[in-house]
């Protein structure tokens, strides 16, 4: 049964769409002056790596409170699909100011969030189901 109020899980989930917006800024940024390939790389590299573990946290977050699985799901899609919507965004106006928008970036604010936010609520469905059945098994861990 879950705890946690629906005004919680859409709080967390908005910050940590927030981390993964700062996580996918600070990688544009630092892949900008990123002298070569292997340095680029590795950014990109720590940044999946960066947002997996976020992505981790929350769905063992939500699990902990023997949310149900599915839950667990959207409200990790959520977040992710909040984030990637607001990275098209934020291209799109970057894009519209320098007088550069082109069609792929409008169907951009559809299309990306729509995948990351599905491909991410299969994922974490799985994950979650997994975490689930640990806590279960393990009921000092939910207090």
């Amino acid at each position: 049964m879950p705890t946690s109020a629906p005004r919680s899980w859409l709080r967390i989930s908005l910050v940590v769409a927030l981390v993964y917006v700062i996580v996918g800024l600070v990688t544009i940024a630092l892949a900008r002056v990123a002298p070569g390939r292997g340095l680029l790389f590795a950014i990109r590299l720590a940044s999946w790596t960066v947002s997996a573990i976020v992505f981790v946290v929350h769905i063992a977050h939500e699990s902990r409170f023997r949310a149900p699985a599915a839950t667990t799901a959207v409200h990790a899609a959520a977040a992710v699909a909040i984030a990637t919507e607001t990275l098209a965004l934020i291209a799109t106006l970057r894009l519209a100011l320098a007088g550069s928008v082109r069609p792929a970036m409008i169907a951009a604010l559809v299309v990306w969030p729509l995948l990351t936010g599905v491909v991410s609520f299969l994922v974490a469905w799985a994950l979650a189901i997994i975490l689930g059945r640990v806590y279960a098994s393990a009921p000092d861990m939910a207090a």
